[in-house]
């Protein structure tokens, strides 16, 4: 008898098998399934129904980062659609879309300049969690003012529809320059000091932006594709605000993108979510600069999930020489699964990147040989339990 109350482990599997069928044909049928209802009526498996949510949208999410890419205000692919008028602007073209709405490059014709237009799930009503959670972007984007974050132009309602439009940026998504920066270390030390400040000004304001990867980085460059580009953060959908108290995530909710998330994202543990998780995300978009990779990645998101909470990530100068080891344990102290050992805000990683730039001493500290014990003792209890008893 498992704990559950299955007469074997071949039970349990059976009707695991069968409660996730349900689920995806549920999934398949509409995109409004609630996560919450069914982690109450199956919560044996409500872990795994978390899961396979989240590994949908990761698939979508590597759908997208597929397909041909333009810049834009969520920096995504190019989709050709019909024009269309909403409000003062005229849509041209789709640039991407995602589980709860979708961005389009339009004109705004009063003004005659393009932005980026997000709206709630084009052609279809929005329920009353979209329009909180498309708030709660809108009023957090609103709050900031900083030359490396996309600026919000107007939050509006046109019959029904609600919209955000933003700055449009044409230069598109970092995640389609990492092999640039992977050949200039110091360009992408550069880059992520300056997202870093970004961010360390969205925490004095109380946002938390919890989805930090190169998909959502823009790059405006200053002369057609050369010179230095200039990073901006963008897609503030996960964010959470510090001052008020979320409806939004649920423990046991999964917020972020599998192969970036900290691991008290993967975790589900939404009240251990604090400014160091923007922290290790800044460390994840450092080491994909550095490595061509994200730091964490398997052939399944349940696996890559598994990686996050338990492994730690390959060393990036041994996935790339030009990687100087000072710069290697600043991208690693992020990336440490206790979050008091990474940095204490995302200015105190800016401050040692920009030290590592001017050459001078850094404050991070590779981890001593009893650290990396602790750390191989925890990945493999049982190897670790046989070699002490061996050593008795």
């Amino acid at each position: 008898m498992t704990p559950d109350g299955y007469a074997d482990l071949g039970a349990r599997e059976d009707a695991l098998n069968r409660v996730l069928a349900d689920f995806l044909d549920a999934l398949g049928r509409s995109d409004r399934v609630d996560l919450r209802a069914w982690q109450t009526r199956y919560p044996s498996f409500a872990g795994d129904l978390a899961d396979l949510l989240a590994a949908r949208r990761e698939v979508g999410e590597m759908l997208e980062e597929t397909r041909p890419s333009g810049g834009a205000g969520i920096g995504a692919p190019r989709v050709a659609v019909p024009s269309g008028v909403l409000g003062d602007y005229e849509l041209l073209e789709e640039l991407g879309h995602g589980g709860m709405g979708r961005v389009y490059k339009a004109r705004q014709r009063s003004l005659g300049r393009l932005v980026a237009l997000k709206v709630i799930r084009a052609g279809a009503p929005a329920t009353e969690a979209d329009r909180l959670r498309f708030r709660t972007e809108a009023e957090a984007a609103a709050r900031l003012d900083h030359p490396n974050i996309v600026p919000v132009y107007e939050v509006g309602e046109h019959d029904g529809q609600p919209y955000i439009a933003a700055r449009y940026v044409a230069g598109g998504p970092l995640s389609r320059h990492l092999d640039r920066f992977r050949d200039d270390p110091r360009a992408a030390a550069a880059l992520v000091a300056a997202l870093a400040r970004a961010v360390h000004h969205a925490h004095q304001r109380g946002v938390l932006h919890r989805d930090l990867k190169p998909g959502n980085v823009l790059l405006e460059w200053p002369a057609g594709d050369a010179g230095v580009p200039i990073p901006q953060v963008t897609d503030f959908g996960m964010a959470r605000l510090l001052d008020q108290d979320s409806t939004l995530t649920r423990t046991g909710d999964l917020v972020g993108t599998p192969s970036y998330m900290s691991p008290e994202q993967a975790s589900g543990g939404a009240a251990a979510i604090t400014t160091a998780t923007d922290v290790h995300g800044l460390g994840a978009i450092l080491y994909a600069l550095l490595t061509g990779r994200a730091p964490f990645a398997g052939p399944t998101v349940l696996e890559t999930l598994a990686r996050v909470k338990e492994h730690e990530p390959d060393l990036p100068r041994r996935l790339n020489p030009r990687v100087a080891r000072d710069l290697e344990t600043i991208c690693l102290r992020c990336l440490t699964k206790d979050p008091r050992q990474r940095y204490a805000s995302a200015l105190a990683l800016a401050e040692d990147l920009e030290r590592w730039l001017r050459h001078r001493a850094i404050t991070a500290r590779p981890a001593t040989t009893l650290e990396r014990l602790a750390k191989w003792v925890r990945r493999h209890p049982a190897a670790a339990a046989f070699a002490g008893l061996a050593a008795c």
